[in-house]
């Protein structure tokens, strides 16, 4: 992640601010899933947050593809659609559904509480597209041909995984 910010921000005349965006950029999600793993249920609380951003991505691209509709940023992100937000919401939702079977909690939150994961998913992704948009780059590198670097498969996690942190430190009951 590191080798790929450090690419992207190559020739910028205001690097210290990269620079000091970038080691946010990484060190914030990374910090939330090391913190996540060492809770109790750590490796189930993970894999939820994965299944729900992985679904949120595949719905989204599926559904925005075949419903097409209204852009959702289309300065940021051109392709991304309305349609494809909701789709995304939908399968997040699904999962979060499925995901209640191993919490604590009840299924409507885990159903509302993937939903809004989504979301955030959406908006980690926006933020990427946005970064790689100010260095005129189409893909943060070239790990996967087709799908970017490694900042592009988990452009997700940026946003999602200090915002799960928060909610199981602050509510013990919930994971």
């Amino acid at each position: 992640m590191t080798y790929e910010w450090v690419d992207i921000i190559g020739l910028s005349k205001d690097k210290n601010f990269w620079r000091f965006s970038g080691l946010a950029y990484i060190l914030t999600p990374t910090f939330s899933m090391l913190v996540l793993r060492n809770m109790p249920n750590g490796a189930d609380i993970i894999l939820w947050l994965l299944m729900v951003i992985w679904a949120t991505d595949t719905a989204a691209y599926f559904v925005g593809c075949n419903l097409k509709g209204p852009k959702l940023a289309p300065k940021i992100s051109p392709n991304k659609t309305w349609s494809g937000l909701i789709g995304g919401i939908c399968a997040s939702m699904l999962i979060g559904l499925i995901a209640s079977l191993m919490f604590q909690e009840t299924a409507l939150f885990f159903i509302a509480f993937s939903g809004v994961l989504a979301v955030v998913a959406q908006l980690g992704d926006l933020l990427e597209s946005k970064v790689k948009r100010t260095f005129n780059i189409k893909d943060s590198g070239n790990l996967i041909p087709g799908h970017g670097g490694i900042l592009d498969r988990l452009d997700g996690l940026t946003l999602t995984a200090p915002f799960v942190m928060i909610i199981a430190i602050l509510s013990k009951t919930v994971f």
